[in-house]
């Protein structure tokens, strides 16, 4: 029993020391944990999150955090009592720690701009690495800031008034009351709303106007100073009739991939992206409100005719045409997703294929099996061209692999045709080099092969005229020589390579023939030059070393003696 005791005991020590352990000093191998503060105020007010990185392990961090602009303003970083410089803005700040560290603090600075929340979160690009430049995983990263609205902030959140059309509500409006019916026939294909806040600083919100077959809700939603809301609710009832197709006379329509939409330039309940701000252009002969950025890109807010789904679709004014819309936050910039279209120049060995770029599916090329694709976009600045989109990492870069351009001329294919010229141009003048070398060899060859012959000729040779031959040898190499050296300098042309190579072959012919004849020579010597010594006459040599017989001998003494 008292073993029991004893073991049950110990066994509540053990539960009691692990439980009493700090999270903060127990870590996993390899790993970074992240903590992000938590915070409220009242608008107008300065707050302070404290980003808090601990390791076991010394780390090079690369940390990238993302927050609501719109609810908080960022004002600096602080870190070790001093201010010191990032990166970002707008909803997202980057801070670079390039000294090893077990442990590191940062205090972010935010004003409060309005009421509302936002979460300060580190995103999925932060870098963290050890010593050796291991890669180090992270863990937690996340808190909340709470605004609150100051206590002389407006509270009246109702409407002044509700009225629609086509229809008539259902009781009558009251401020007080806050549901609604409203039946309408089968020609109507949106219900216009206009509401009206009580208070002249609340703001008032409208979703749901298209209306199709059955039951439809309409939400009108008012917002005020001190961000509390109210939601007023219009059950609408369309027809089942068949409809007889009219269009709203206060609506545009368009088409898209074979699909209708009605165009919505209700841009205070439909919000324009970031960088983008209202601008009229003429569509189709009528003025029309888009939204338009930096870099000229047009877009419209588009809402089915049947299903009523919006979103907003890119407009080329040139071509007139539709193309879906994409934004893609990163750390330091926002790219826009263009079409792929055909008469753009695409980059060399990639192909089109449909990819999921910021959960939403693309077009973009891609080469093999690389996790890399490349997509055609605009970043904030309004510059478009192709940019790279890591697969894996999630992470976007500019791609300068080839020079991007829609309908232009073909700047890429034409150097690739100048270099194709050059290097086409510089392997003519190498191969006339090669053989202007040849030909001096050849030359070179005959020379020796004449002094050969003329060495072995007892007869009919003088010693002036082998001399004279072996001078025209040798004048012939010289020229060989300069010839090869102007090929290599680049001054001779396609013409006088064909005819060294005409020459060449007439050499090598003439050479072939001359070593066939000089081996019947050589055998015909030798026989008569043994006939010579089977008699007795021992040749002698002249200052030439030219062999002579006994008859040339006598005829030399004779011309000595007179």
């Amino acid at each position: 029993m008292k073993k029991r005791v004893a073991a049950f005991l110990l066994i509540c020590v053990v539960v009691l020391g692990l439980t009493t352990l700090s999270p903060d000093n127990v870590y996993a191998d390899g790993t970074v944990n992240i903590s992000v503060s938590s915070t409220s105020g009242i608008v107008g007010d300065e707050v302070t999150v404290e980003v808090k990185a601990t390791s076991d392990k010394k780390f090079y961090s690369d940390l990238s955090l993302s927050y609501d602009a719109s609810v908080l303003q960022l004002l600096k970083v602080i870190h070790g009592g001093e201010e010191i410089e990032y990166g970002g803005g707008g909803g997202t700040v980057r801070i670079v720690k390039e000294s090893a560290v077990k442990s590191a603090t940062w205090s972010i600075k935010f004003k409060m701009s309005k009421v509302g929340s936002s979460t300060v979160k580190v995103l999925g690009n932060s870098l963290f690495l050890d010593e050796e430049e291991g890669k180090l995983t992270t863990a937690g990263g996340s808190g909340n800031v709470t605004v609150k609205a100051p206590v002389n902030y407006s509270a009246d959140n109702t409407l002044k008034s509700l009225q629609i059309s086509p229809g008539k509500l259902t009781p009558d409006f009251s401020p007080d009351v806050t549901e609604y019916k409203v039946s309408v026939d089968a020609s109507c294909y949106k219900l216009t709303v206009n509401a009206v806040a009580n208070d002249a600083k609340a703001k008032v919100g409208v979703a749901g106007t298209s209306i199709k077959e059955g039951d439809n809700k309409t939400v009108v939603t008012v917002t005020a100073e001190n961000g509390s809301k109210k939601t007023y609710t219009i059950i609408v009832n369309k027809g089942v009739s068949a409809p007889q197709s009219p269009t709203p006379g206060d609506m545009k329509m368009c088409e898209y991939n074979g699909e209708h939409y009605f165009i919505n330039e209700d841009y205070t309940l439909n919000l324009l992206p970031s960088g983008f701000e209202r601008y009229e252009i003429n569509y189709k002969g009528e003025t029309m409100c888009v939204g338009k950025n930096a870099g000229g890109l047009s877009i419209m807010y588009l809402e089915h005719t049947v299903t009523g789904v919006g979103s907003f679709f890119v407009y080329d004014t040139v071509k007139e045409r539709f193309s879906p819309f994409i934004m893609v936050d990163q750390a330091e910039a926002e790219f826009i997703i263009l079409d792929i279209t055909d008469e753009m120049e695409k980059p060399l060995g990639f192909e089109l294929v449909e990819t999921e770029i910021a959960e939403q599916s693309v077009k973009a090329m891609k080469s093999g099996e690389s996790e890399f694709y490349l997509f055609y976009g605009m970043n904030s600045k309004g510059t478009t061209g192709w940019y790279s989109y890591d697969s894996k990492e999630g992470t976007i870069q500019r791609y300068s692999g080839v020079a991007p351009s829609i309908g232009n001329s073909q700047d890429g294919v034409n150097d690739e045709e100048n270099d194709g010229e050059n290097n086409s141009k510089g392997g003519m003048w190498k191969d006339i080099a090669i053989a202007a070398i040849i030909v001096a060899c050849a030359m070179l060859l005959l020379a020796l092969i004449s002094m050969s012959k003329a060495s072995k000729a007892s007869k009919g040779t003088s010693h002036s005229e082998m001399l004279e031959a072996v001078a025209a040898a040798k004048a012939e190499a010289e020229a060989a020589k300069k010839a090869a050296s102007q090929a290599m300098s680049g001054e001779d042309s396609q013409e006088s390579l064909e005819e060294d190579d005409e020459e060449l072959e007439e050499d090598e012919e003439e050479e072939y023939e001359e070593e066939e004849e000089f081996e019947e020579y050589d055998a015909l010597d030798d026989v008569e030059d043994e006939d010579v010594l089977d008699v007795g006459d021992i040749p002698e040599e002249d200052d030439g070393d030219i062999l002579l017989d006994g008859e040339d001998i006598e005829e030399i003494e004779i011309i000595e003696e007179e």
